[in-house]
């Protein structure tokens, strides 16, 4: 027989290469779980960064409305 090695038996080959080819998608799979994981860190952070900055505009607006920040910086808004 051309190209059989007899110390490494055929089934053992063939089992193997599903292993190979079960490792490969584990990697893939990681791979893709971890861009998936980062674009929603991204997006979460940019949404969390969109909240405190609208609360803070929100706060500043009420406290300039009830004259409670002076009116020296915050009195020449409209």
């Amino acid at each position: 027989m051309t190209g059989h090695n007899p110390a490494v038996p055929p089934r053992r080959r063939v089992r193997g290469l599903g292993i190979r080819r079960q490792l490969s998608r584990l990697q893939i799979g990681r791979q893709l779980f971890g861009v998936g994981f980062l674009a929603g860190l991204m997006l979460l952070q940019f949404a969390s960064g969109l909240a405190a900055r609208a609360s803070a505009s929100i706060l500043l607006y009420a406290m300039g409305r009830e004259f409670v920040l002076p009116e020296a910086v915050f009195g020449r808004f409209q």
